[in-house]
C-alpha cells in the first residue's frame, strides 16, 4: 500500500485513478472509501481543510476498515476539524 510507504507521488496517482473509476460509475460505498483515502493523503500533505471536509462528509457511513478503525477515523476527523 502506499501511503504505508509514504510513496505521496504513487498516492496522487492512485486517487486520481480511482476518483476517475467513480466518476465513471460507482457505488456509495466506493465513493466513500475514496473519501477517507483522500482524507488521509490530505492529512499527510496538510492540506487539513480538505481532510476535514472529506472526513465530516464520510463519518455517518464509514466503512473503510481496511485503512483505519472507526475509533481512529473519528480522533481524525476531529482533529482535523478542530485545526481548521
Amino acid at each position: 500500500m502506499n501511503i504505508e510507504k509514504f510513496d505521496l507521488d504513487a498516492v496522487k496517482k492512485d486517487i486520481a485513478t480511482c476518483t476517475q473509476l467513480v466518476e465513471e460509475g460507482a457505488d456509495w460505498d466506493k465513493k466513500n472509501k475514496l473519501k477517507v483515502f483522500e482524507g488521509v493523503y490530505c492529512m499527510i500533505i496538510r492540506d487539513f481543510k480538505r481532510a476535514s471536509d472529506l472526513f465530516l462528509s464520510s463519518v455517518a457511513s464509514f466503512t473503510c476498515v481496511e485503512l483505519l478503525d472507526y475509533k481512529n477515523f473519528v480522533f481524525y476527523a476531529v482533529l482535523m476539524a478542530m485545526v481548521t
